[in-house]
């Protein structure tokens, strides 16, 4: 995650995002909240097309009184797949959940 892209907006928004990853799902959109020196986030991406659906989501908080800030996160990714070939029925589905605690360089 060296190369990810945290944005909190003035108005509450947060957007995430990084390399290599699916353009239909990222970046992710969404909300966060101060409360203290806490700030939690959560955002979310999803697609969907005529064969199946993804989803992502992002949750975490960040501590504002650590110099440099850091963030505590959860990424929760997940596909599904189908189709129907010959009155044959195909499906596929995939989960995957990362966790972490990185330092946040601001800038």
């Amino acid at each position: 995650m060296a190369d990810a892209v945290w944005e909190f907006g003035r108005d509450g928004t947060f957007a995430f995002t990084t390399s290599d990853v699916r353009t239909d799902l990222f970046p992710l959109h969404g909300t966060y909240q101060v409360n203290g020196s806490t700030l939690a986030f959560s955002a979310h991406g999803a697609a969907a097309n005529a064969g199946g659906s993804a989803h992502a989501e992002l949750v975490g908080t960040m501590d504002l009184s650590a110099d440099p800030r850091v963030v505590r996160f959860r990424l929760i990714t997940g596909a599904g797949y189908g189709a129907v070939v010959d009155d044959q029925r195909f499906s596929s589905a995939r989960g995957a959940a990362y966790g972490g605690t990185v330092a946040v360089a601001t800038g």
